[in-house]
């Protein structure tokens, strides 16, 4: 499945269609994880279950992150 990124403010969107939102279980406000791996694909994972705090804690763990591939055995 292909879709456009799109520019949105500052930043860029990418537009889930809604039969992929249902398989993954996730709806809009949902959380995911963002992961970029060593051969440059993006990973999206849900996070169901997170709460809030762990939600935003797990979108910078990237950032903090610069040992090895900076995951662990989290994927």
């Amino acid at each position: 499945m292909s879709v456009r990124l799109c520019r949105w403010g500052n930043s860029v969107g990418l537009r889930l269609p809604k039969s992929l939102l249902q398989m993954a279980g996730l709806a809009a406000g949902s959380y995911v994880s963002l992961r970029v791996l060593d051969n440059g694909d993006i990973r999206v994972r849900p996070m169901n279950g997170s709460s809030t705090a762990e939600a935003i804690a797990e979108t910078r763990a990237p950032q903090a992150a610069n040992v090895g591939d900076g995951w662990g055995d989290q994927w």
